[in-house]
This record gives structure tokens, C-alpha cells and sequence, in this order.
């Protein structure tokens, strides 16, 4: 996490689309959950899906939201 503007209530995260980001990343830290809704080169703003923009400090670390689903669709 690099910086907070709470009034606008976005995050900048330290990953950008070189690192393979892209919009609706969610990316998580205990409760917390980001949603990734701009991404430029090295950087990306996110905003807060779960908890509030008080919960986000600068330097905290996330983690990406894995979703697995042992469902799948065998093609014809």
C-alpha cells in the first residue's frame, strides 16, 4: 500500500499492470477487502469493498482474493 486519500476514498497499491494487474483484482487483509478500479504501469487505485477507507494504512500488506470452485464445464 502506498499512500490513502481518504476523501476520495481510493488506495494506491504498489501493483500496477506490469505486475499483472488489472481492474476488479480484489485483493484482501483480514477483513478488509479491495477492489482494484484503475490500473497504470506501476500502480493501481482501488477502492474498499469491505471494511472502511480508515481500515487502509499506508505500508499495510495485502493479499489476493482467491476464489476456487471445484465446479467446472466439460466442453461437447
Amino acid at each position: 500500500m502506498l499512500t490513502v486519500d481518504r476523501k476520495a476514498g481510493v488506495a494506491v497499491v504498489t501493483v500496477g499492470r506490469a505486475g499483472g494487474a488489472f481492474p476488479g483484482i480484489t485483493y484482501m487483509s483480514g477483513d478488509l477487502k479491495l477492489r482494484l478500479v484503475a490500473t497504470a504501469d506501476l500502480v493501481s487505485a482501488a477502492e474498499v469493498i469491505s471494511g472502511t477507507i480508515d481500515d487502509v494504512t499506508p505500508g499495510m500488506e495485502l493479499s489476493i482474493e482467491e476464489k476456487r470452485s471445484n465446479k467446472f464445464i466439460i466442453p461437447r
